[in-house]
This record gives structure tokens, sequence and C-alpha cells, in this order.
């Protein structure tokens, strides 16, 4: 309301707010509060001088922030403020930084997000150089909003503005963070940190040129967020100690834990516990059940067999799936670290999902797709629409896309070939010879993505080898699905023996069961497809289904995929169609040998692991002893 405060107001964050699933509240805190005893500058009751914005992008759902009403303490929480904390509830809203305030709890299963801008008016600029309120490093790091026209544009000559001209003037702009001949690290592209000096640093838009150390080249152009200070050559040693003996130690627990099995006397003969029970007793519990479930009966396996080649489903016990392998870690890991984004993008684009002729052959969210894999491209990943989704009225009008992040390329570059497969899944799919001697490939790998509220999927097949080449009782394209996350079902719809080369009828969706478990195994043969996907509830942010994927080609699918598939038609020698090999799996001489070769599988996968959080661990050690 006083003019003076909107001349030269700042803006001090933009960005948004995250919250992980099923968090508790925040902390009771003021965003900004003097920490000396007397306050140069103190609030003047009525006059907010930090103003905190947050809204919701989608301008459907509501913040659900806490606050206590003028509680205005300088970060003073006290018992009695928890009782009068009251929660907003609307789109957008306006809170001052200097009052109490938390976050509330989110619900389980969804991250929670809000957009959010925090602005300082010119008294708040003067206050924030005070009373400890901001570290003064730290007071370059703003953003000047603009005068608008006609305002009084008058300089900053007093003594008391002195370092803000120093900080924020426009001749001479924010002080560098590093100064120049600054021994530093930069981050590179291949996410390492490298040692570097700056030699100068661009006002205009804050960036840096550094000289790299041991190499005759220098890099411009850098932000600030990509250097760091170096630490010294002693903290670098205790970090690499440390890490080393991380390493030591979760290798020496598995091995600590199979010789107490060992003692407490089940094998009198046996002098060394197996490599298998070593491995297993260290792993977390739903790890832990896929390698429990390794050995299957032969009539088991029989039955498991002839359900999944019958009727094109199998659903995989409860825990997860059964098997441990690299290529189901490598999905796992991609999907945490991509999938948010991947679907924000999509959800920007929202506009063009649907084509523009209705007429036209493409499918919906192509276009949406192609534009995505352009970003992801540098990342080996791509996006294609999948048969869209429709209503289940009868009609069965299109409804909207339906997408599959595919990561083939990523695992081309980082495998060549992957591991084998286990020993117990090639068993479940391919007993005949041809197809368990002969060369296996996986045709896609990645997940299946739909938005929220979808209707349920286009029945379909995904591929069948046509008249030259019959199935014949093969499952020659298994596709396994699962969910990464816990508690969590695929929900599938198969109808079962409906390997009918791709044609539908009214009867086959009468005949649809739902497949509601964590992993399953489909023939890729058989009519499918992806169940609905629930709407938000009013008032919140609806959330993406997606399942892990990993879809195979067997020896005798190869001989029909180069004869020309149908369902999936592609030219072989196309890039863009490549299958990925996996690797062979040596032939045992005996049970001995062959329990030997999957606890070494076993093993990788979990020294794999161990390594990467040691390094994860060595990181945030350096992390936090430079910040």
């Amino acid at each position: 309301p006083e003019s003076k405060d909107g001349r030269r107001p700042v803006i001090t964050e933009i960005g948004w707010t995250v919250t992980p699933p099923g968090s508790s509240a925040q902390t009771v805190h003021a965003d900004i509060l003097c920490w000396q005893s007397k306050d140069a500058h103190p609030r003047k009751q009525g006059l907010g001088r930090f103003h905190h914005i947050l809204w919701k992008p989608d301008r459907k759902s509501l913040c659900t922030t806490k606050i206590v009403p003028k509680a205005f303490t300088e970060g003073c929480v006290q018992d009695f403020h928890y009782d009068k904390l009251s929660q907003v509830s609307s789109n957008s809203i306006i809170i001052d930084s200097e009052v109490l305030h938390c976050g509330n709890s989110a619900p389980i299963g969804s991250w929670v997000s809000t957009c959010t801008i925090q602005v300082s008016s010119e008294s708040g600029w003067k206050a924030l150089q005070a009373g400890g309120r901001v570290s003064e490093d730290l007071l370059w790091y703003v953003c000047p909003i603009q005068e608008a026209a006609g305002s009084n544009k008058r300089s900053r000559s007093s003594s008391t503005d002195g370092a803000s001209n120093s900080s924020r003037g426009t001749d001479s702009g924010p002080p560098p963070m590093f100064a120049v001949g600054s021994k530093v690290q930069v981050l590179w592209e291949d996410c390492q940190w490298y040692d570097a000096e700056v030699t100068k640093f661009r006002r205009k838009d804050k960036t840096y040129t550094v000289n790299w150390e041991h190499e005759d080249s220098s890099s411009r152009a850098l932000p600030a967020c990509e250097l760091r200070e170096r630490p010294s050559r002693a903290k670098e040693e205790l970090v690499v100690a440390r890490a080393k003996e991380e390493r030591v130690v979760v290798v020496a627990k598995a091995e600590l834990t199979g010789r107490a099995k060992e003692e407490k006397g089940s094998s009198p003969v046996r002098k060394r516990p197996r490599l298998e029970e070593q491995e297993q007793a260290s792993l977390p519990p739903r790890k832990r059940a896929r390698a429990d479930a390794e050995q299957d009966s032969p009539t088991k396996l029989q039955q498991q067999r002839l359900e999944l080649s019958e009727k094109g489903l199998l659903l995989l016990p409860d825990g997860g799936l059964p098997w441990r392998w690299e290529m189901f870690d490598f999905v796992e890991e991609c999907h945490t670290r991509f999938a948010g984004q991947i679907e924000a993008e999509l959800e920007a684009l929202r506009a063009v999902w649907m084509p523009v002729d209705h007429h036209s052959s493409a499918r919906p969210g192509a276009f949406a797709a192609a534009q995505v894999s352009k970003k992801f491209k540098r990342h080996g990943i791509a996006v294609y629409a999948g048969p869209p989704s429709q209503r289940d009225d009868g009609d069965y009008e299109v409804t909207g896309p339906r997408f599959y992040v595919s990561l083939t390329r990523r695992a081309m570059d980082l495998f060549g070939k992957t591991p084998p497969i286990p020993r117990g899944l090639q068993r479940l799919l391919w007993p005949d010879a041809e197809d368990s001697e002969g060369t296996q490939r996986l045709r896609g790998l990645g997940w299946a993505l739909a938005p929220p509220g979808s209707d349920p999927q286009q029945l379909h097949a995904d591929i069948w080898g046509g008249p030259k080449h019959p199935k014949r009782g093969r499952i020659r394209f298994p596709h396994i699905l699962w969910k990464s996350a816990k508690g969590a079902f695929c929900t599938t719809q198969v109808v079962p023996g409906g390997f009918t080369e791709g044609v539908t009828s009214r009867n086959d969706y009468e005949r649809l069961v739902t497949a509601r478990s964590c992993a399953l195994v489909f023939d890729s043969e058989v009519l499918h497809r992806g169940g609905a996907v629930p709407k938000a509830p009013l008032g919140s942010v609806g959330r993406w289904a997606s399942s892990c994927s990993l879809e195979f080609c067997s020896a005798s699918g190869w001989t029909a995929w180069q004869g020309g598939t149908e369902g999936t038609v592609a030219d072989p020698s196309d890039e863009e169609w490549a299958m990925l090999p996996v690797a062979a799996r040596r032939p045992a001489l005996d049970q001995a040998a062959e329990d030997a070769e999957e606890a070494e599988q076993e093993r990788t996968c979990l020294l794999r692991e161990a390594t990467s959080q040691a390094a994860l661990r060595s990181e945030q050690r350096l992390w936090e002893a430079s910040s």
C-alpha cells in the first residue's frame, strides 16, 4: 500500500515446493526472521514486506498450507501455536513470510507440489540485509522486478543503501559467488565434478568462464549452480576412505550373515556358506522375495507354463517379480528418475493430444510423444503413442491417448547385450530346445503410461506371426508387466485364450478378466488392453498410471519377425526397431555349476547396488562438508 515499497521490489525465491508421498505435516516455522536481540528494522504492524505467493497450476486443486494467525514471533514456536494452526483451502494464497506457518501432510501414493514466488518490498530489502536474516553471500541471488512505466525512478544514494548498490546496482551488477582465480570444481555432463579455476565472471547473465586443470582448454557460460568450492585434500581423502570402508562393510555383512547361519549347524559338512545364502540374507525384504522363489517344482512349473500357453496370462506370486535380473533393476531405476519429467512434459502438451483431422491415421498422442522424444533423445529415451483409450459403452469412441516410454536405445548404449535371462524365467517361457538354446532378444523395455481419468484401452494384440508363421502353442513374444511401487497392482485385462490374430468381437469384451496382481506375464499375441485409470478426486491432481515392462522375442519369434509379423509391422533392418540381444547362458555341467552361475549373477546385482549406494553416500559427505 505504501508507494515507496513498490519502487524496487525483488523476487527472492521462485519455483515450487515438493513433498514426498505420505509425509507428515511440516515443522511450524517462519521463512524470514531476525537473529539479533535488537532489530534495526522491525516489522511495522499491518504492513507486510516479505510476501509468499502460492498456487496450484491446474487451477483446480487446493493449497492446504496451515498458518498461525498474527503469529509474528521471529520464528519462535511454542506449544500453543500448534493449537491455533488454521488450514487454508484455496487454489492460490498469499502469506506473510514472517508469520508462523507449515505445509500440510501429503497423501500416501502421490507427491504434492505447489508453485511459489517470494517477493521483497523496498523496505523489506533493507531489513533483509540486517539482523542476520540472510547470509551476505546470498544477497546477490535475487531477481529485480522491472519498474512500471511512469514510476519515480530515484537512485539509492544514502549510506544506508550502500550495500544494496554494490549487490544490485544496474551498473555494477551482483557480486560473483566465486571470485576470479578461485579454485573450484565444476559439474560436467557425465555428472562428475572436475577441478578448474575461475577466469571470468559475466555480470550480465551471471555466468562463469573456467580453465580446466591438467588440460589446455576452457569452458564458458557456466551457471553458479554448476560450480562449488573445491574441498581440501584432507577432506577428499577422508571421503574416499569412508566410501571404501562402506563398500567393504556391505560385502562383509553378507559373508558374516552366511557364517552365522553355518555356525548354527544346519549342515556340518559344508565349510563355507553358499553364495546365494550370503547375498539373499543381505537383500531387503521385497527383493529377498524374488530370491526365495528361485526354485520351482517341475509340476508347478508345468502348470504355470500350461496356463500361460493356453490362456495367455500368468499372474505371478504376491511380492513382485520372483526372479533377480539386472534388466528389471535398470527399468525401475530409469522409471524413478525420468517418469515424473516425462509425465510433466506430456501434460504440458495436452492441448495437442488429439489429431487435428478426425480422419487422420495418426494415433492420439502421437504428435505430443514425438515432441517429448526430441527432448529425451540425448538420454536414449523415446516416447510412443500406443493403442488409444476408448469408451466402454458399446460405441467404443476413442477418448484419449496411451503412451509407451521406450528405454531400448538407452539399454543398447549401456549394455550392448543384456546379462543372461534368469534360469527360472527361461525354463518357464521356453521349454523347447529351439527357443531355449537359440538367441533371445528384448524387443522393448520401459513402461506403459496412461493419463489420469483414462478410459480402458482399445482391445488389441501387440504382434502375431500370421499364416506363414503360426503360433503352434509356443510363447514367442512374452511380455512381463510389474509395479515398482509396493502395494500397487497391474490392472491389465486379457481375453483368456484370445489368440485371434488381433481380430476382436463384442463377445471378447464380455470375456475380459482383470489381472489384479503386482506382477504378471502375458503373451503379446493374446487380446488384451490396459485398464481404466481413476479420475482425480475433486480438488486434487490426478495421478498418471504406469507399469514397468519387458517384452521378449524368442528364437522362433525372431524367425517370424524376419519373415514379416503382423500387428507390429516393421523393417527388421530399420534401426528404430532394433532389438536388444540377450547373452546366452553357458551350458552347465551339473546342478552345482548352475547354482554357482545363478549366485554369481545375484552377487553382481548386489555389489552393483552397494557400489552405487556407497558412491552416493560419498558424494553426500563431500557436499555436506563443503556447504
